[in-house]
């Protein structure tokens, strides 16, 4: 009979601690309710200030018999090879690079003096970038010969330009 009694002891144990375990759990949660996503609203971005079109100062005008500026950008072995030049062209590019571009504004101002026989009637300058081959744009704004203002002539689709010489 003692078996019987530690079977039926047990079982009594088994069905005390299951009735205390489901007492000690409480009342079942509520179940989570999905509360409806409302529609997205569109929000615009703080409008951003313009950004100013940085501008060169205008060339200064230029010293042309001081061959300084000239001579330190040679190397040194050819520094003197600039004596040996008569009346060499000269230029004065002052350059304003915009990283975000990439685009250069600038001005040039030349000296050329013709040392040929032949009297010239104009000067031809090429505006490579206006090549269809390089995919770029050069805009010539103002030309200036002597003082007087002048109207280039372009050709060869942009990427050539005449400048007339007053006779």
């Amino acid at each position: 009979m003692r078996k019987a009694v530690t079977l039926y002891g047990l079982r009594a144990l088994f069905t005390i601690l299951l009735v205390l375990a489901m007492a000690c759990g409480g009342a079942p949660a509520p179940s989570p309710t999905i509360a409806p996503t409302p529609p997205p609203t569109h929000t615009p971005p703080p409008p951003m200030p313009p950004t100013a079109t940085p501008v060169p100062t205008p060339t200064p005008l230029a010293n042309w018999a001081d061959l300084t500026p000239h001579r330190a950008a040679m190397v040194p072995q050819a520094q003197g090879d600039i004596e040996q030049l008569e009346n060499p062209t000269r230029y004065l590019i002052d350059l304003l690079l915009d990283m975000e571009g990439p685009t250069l504004t600038g001005h040039q101002r030349m000296l050329y003096t013709n040392n040929e026989t032949v009297e010239l009637g104009e000067l031809c300058f090429r505006l490579f970038p206006n090549a269809p081959a390089y995919g770029g744009s050069m805009e010539i704004e103002r030309v200036v010969v002597g003082g007087e203002e002048v109207e280039p002539v372009y050709e060869l689709s942009g990427s050539a330009m005449r400048i007339p010489l007053a006779e």
